[in-house]
């Protein structure tokens, strides 16, 4: 079965010191990412993401975690 992923935007460097991470959304309305669910990383990892700010958001993993702080974001 070829990947039928599609990409949805690119998690960039980290922003702070608190685990947040900037986030370059592709879809036509970028605060509409948080909501399409569990967004997949390159290694098939789930993720899901809250906005904090306009470009800034908190990720979580599958189990609802969300990065610790800057080292896990890096």
């Amino acid at each position: 079965m070829p990947d039928r992923r599609i990409l949805m935007g690119v998690v960039g460097r980290p922003h702070g010191v608190r685990g947040l991470v900037r986030v370059h959304s592709y879809t036509g309305n970028p605060a509409d990412l948080a909501g399409y669910g569990p967004l997949l990383d390159d290694a098939g990892r789930a993720w899901t993401l809250a906005w904090r700010a306009s470009g800034v958001a908190a990720l979580h993993d599958a189990a609802g975690q969300p990065l610790a702080d800057r080292a896990a974001a890096e």
